[in-house]
């Protein structure tokens, strides 16, 4: 998810498409489960918070950690703009973290359901903010 293709605007919104499809069919799946099929619900969520870390968080935190990094520097984008960027990562960040406290606590389905659909919104507000910004070329046409 790092390197060039996070500069490029097409291959940067196929990052972000495809990480959120994925997240949304497991929440789907979530959302179809037998209200009886504790088992099934735990493996599902697993599922779901392992795909939020790995990519979605991790992609963030590569954004942040190099391609913001590398904006700023060259005044692609403003630093309110970047700011405002971290500030989404970090509430999609704290978010999951409230979504794994509630399992640890072993909260019921739907307020942790509610929180994976939040998410799903956030994200999908995040990416289109972003790549509005990329496909703009910032303020330098980088």
């Amino acid at each position: 998810m790092s390197g060039p293709a996070l500069l490029q605007h097409d291959s940067h919104q196929a990052i972000h498409e495809a990480a959120y499809e994925e997240a949304k069919a497991l929440t789907e799946l979530l959302q179809s489960l037998d209200s009886e099929q504790f088992l099934q619900h735990k493996k599902v969520i697993d599922l779901l918070l392992e795909h939020w870390n790995t990519r979605v968080l991790a992609h963030a935190k590569e954004e942040e950690e190099g391609l913001y990094l590398t904006w700023g520097a060259t005044s692609f984008l403003d630093s309110s703009t970047l700011q405002q960027f971290v500030q989404e990562h970090q509430q999609m960040r704290d978010t999951f973290q409230s979504i794994v406290v509630m399992q640890e606590e072993g909260a019921m389905l739907q307020p942790i359901l509610a929180q994976f659909l939040a998410l799903l919104a956030m994200s999908q507000q995040h990416s289109s903010h972003e790549e509005r910004e990329l496909r703009k070329g910032g303020k330098s046409n980088v």
